[in-house]
This record gives C-alpha cells, structure tokens and sequence, in this order.
C-alpha cells in the first residue's frame, strides 16, 4: 500500500527587490516672450451723402367719359276704367256703393239663366221664357234705410250690343215692386213695373223715342222719398233727361236689389258691369 502524502515543505523567504537607480533632472522652461501692444483703432469714415430723388412721373390724362345709357321704353299707358258715378253734392250723405263686375256678380248674384261667366263680362245666351228674369243682386239688405228719408239711387249699366235685337230690362226693386226701365230696338225707352215676385217683367204700352246717344251705357237715377207711400207722388226715374214715375211704390226699409229680364227668347245678351251708389239727401 501507498503510503501517506507527506507535508508541504515551507517556503523560502522572497529575496529582496534591488534598488532603482535615480531619474535625472527636468530642464527648467524657457521664459514666455511678452505680447506685443495693441495698435490704435482708427476713425469712423464720413457717411456718405444721401443720393437725390428721382422726379415724379407726370400724370397721364383722364379718360373720356362713357356714353349715357338710352333711356328704357315707356311701359303702355293703362286702359281708363268706366266713369265713376257723381259724388253727392252738399251735405248729402253717401251710403253705399257697389261696382258689380262680372266677377262679382258670378259670386254674389241670384241667377235665373246660366250666363257664360268670364272675367270681363256674362253672356246670356237665347233663353226659353218671353221676358224672363236673367238675374237680381242685392243692394242693401231689409232695414239698412228707413222710409222716413229721402233716397237718390244711381245706376249705371254697361252692356255690349251683340245683335240689333238685344232688348233689356234694367229695374230697381224693394220687397214687392220693381220699376224701372226697358230698351226696345235701341230707339224706344219702356216703363217697366211689375211685382218682385214674378219671374216675369212687364212694362207700358207706350213709349217714348230714344235721344240720340250711347245706346250700351245707361245711366239711370231713382228717387226715393217718404212721400211717395202717401200715395200723392210717385217713384221718379231719370235717364237721358227721360223721366218716368210709377204708382208702384219702393220702400227702402224693405231693402234694395236690381233685376234685370230679357225680352224675346231668341236674343242675347253681353253685360260688362253694374255700379250702384245711393245717397241720403240734406
């Protein structure tokens, strides 16, 4: 058998390090030479002079000025209305008026034949009664006058002669009578009186020659006074100069309309329009 290690030996003390020998000396530096004097700063050159401006240009001449535009075209001159009727003289009092147009009378009026309903006018075409009833339109309703006044009714009516045989009636009615006029042939005027509740007009035997003038625009005037329900004076109708008075009496308390009627069946009829105003009287 192997036998035991044996101990490690002690070892040697290190042997001494031999002494470094001496470095020489640094030379000393050299001395730094001295700087050198700063030179003066010179003077500031003189600024130079300002150079001199140029001239203005001139101004160019002005431009001629535009021609004046043309002046627009006058717009056509507007067609005159009707006439309107005469203005109450004095102290007269106005109560109503009313300018039945065509389309006013299509909305207002009780029609007893169907007209061609236009704008600017109502044809009636031939009708089927002899001296029927074409329509009536409401003045004033019961109770607007009273009978203890006196009343002066203007009424204008415009129709267009359609053939030489267009005979109309034009009447002023309360709530029994109608009086009024009638146009025979252009020439000759009737007195028409007849009941309110017809569906007829009737008028005189007689009549009286027509005066020269506008045979379509009638210009009728109605007096109306408390005398007349005395029974010793009648209703006056004025036309032309023409006048009439009638026995059958017109009480305004029982309100105003117009009627107009035809005459033969066979004729017809171009109505333009219809004015009403009706004055109180001082």
């Amino acid at each position: 058998p192997k036998g035991q290690k044996g101990e490690r030996g002690i070892i040697g003390t290190k042997g001494v390090q031999g002494l470094l020998g001496s470095g020489g000396q640094k030379g000393e530096r050299g001395v730094d030479g001295a700087k050198g004097v700063q030179g003066s700063q010179g003077s500031r050159g003189q600024k130079g002079d300002r150079g001199v401006a140029g001239y203005k240009g001139v101004q160019g001449p002005l431009g001629s000025r535009g021609q004046k535009g043309e002046r627009g075209v006058d717009g056509a001159k507007g067609v005159q209305g009707p006439p309107g009727s005469r203005g109450p003289k004095g102290a007269n009092e106005y109560v109503t008026h009313l300018f039945m147009s065509p389309t006013w009378l299509a909305s207002n009026a009780q029609f007893f034949e169907t007209p061609t309903k236009e704008t600017h006018r109502l044809v009636f075409g031939t009708g089927t009664t002899l001296n029927g009833r074409l329509f009536k339109a409401t003045i004033l309703p019961r109770g607007a006058l009273t009978d203890s006044s006196v009343y002066t009714v203007n009424v204008k009516f415009w129709k267009i002669l359609l053939t030489d045989d267009s005979d109309l009636f034009m009447t002023l009615c309360d709530g029994s009578h109608c009086v009024g006029f009638g146009y025979w042939d252009h020439v000759k005027i009737q007195a028409s009186q007849f009941s309110s509740s017809s569906s007829t007009c009737s008028y005189s035997d007689s009549y009286t020659q027509y005066p020269n003038g506008n045979y379509e625009l009638w210009d009728l005037r109605f007096e109306l006074s408390p005398s007349h329900t005395l029974g010793n004076t009648w209703n006056a109708a004025l036309d032309k100069g023409m006048s009439q008075t009638y026995n059958n009496v017109l009480k305004p308390s029982s309100g105003l309309w117009i009627t107009t009627c035809r005459n033969g069946v066979h004729e017809t009829y171009d109505l333009r329009f219809v004015e009403v105003t009706v004055l109180k009287m001082a």
